[in-house]
């Protein structure tokens, strides 16, 4: 509410947004929008940056991240569809179309597990784990590339704050109490095996 506002060369768009809300509508606190805004700019900044290197491989952003899920889990490259819901934050809905289309793509496919045959277990097949199909080197966020604008000793802070984002969603003081904390759009609901 009475806070300085920034000025100068490192005044963005940004503070020019919050500036015109506390002049519109002083009886709001806006502050939170310094942080919102600016996260919510750089995730798309990021996206957009993901989306050019996987193009020319005509790879989709959510085909990555179910491939990349896939091959960090190491040999021999296989998780259930709920562990997949778990990383890449979509539903199990989501995630069962998102099985099917890569299967048929033949990056992927369904197999039984040894120790519970009623579970489903989703393996990397050879091709989408290649640097040919995959573009691993063009996206890696320890390279630099997605955030040369930070410097490095603000990269340490990062996990922190992926982790106050997406901490519990609710408590007992309801959603968000003083943080920033992280809501699906649709849950999931059903375990999938």
């Amino acid at each position: 509410m009475g806070e300085p506002e920034r000025d100068g060369p490192d005044r963005d768009e940004v503070d020019r947004i919050v500036a015109a809300w506390r002049r519109e509508r002083p009886d709001l606190d806006v502050a939170p929008l310094e942080v919102l805004s600016r996260v919510s700019r750089l995730a798309r900044h990021l996206d957009l940056a993901r989306r050019e290197a996987f193009a020319g491989r005509g790879l989709e952003s959510w085909e990555f991240d179910v491939l990349s899920a896939l091959r960090r889990a190491g040999e021999p490259y296989r998780l259930t569809p709920t562990q997949l819901v778990r990383q890449t934050l979509v539903t199990s809905g989501t995630m069962t179309n998102r099985i099917s289309r890569l299967a048929e793509r033949g990056l992927v496919e369904r197999t039984t597990s040894e120790a519970d045959l009623r579970s489903v277990l989703v393996r990397l097949r050879p091709p989408g784990g290649t640097s040919s199909t995959v573009p691993w080197r063009s996206w890696w966020p320890a390279s630099g590339r997605s955030s040369p604008r930070f410097p490095r000793p603000s990269r340490p802070t990062w996990p922190r704050c992926s982790s106050a984002c997406s901490g519990p969603s609710t408590t007992a003081e309801g959603p968000f109490p003083g943080t920033l904390g992280h809501v699906p759009d649709h849950p999931p609901t059903t375990p999938l095996r």
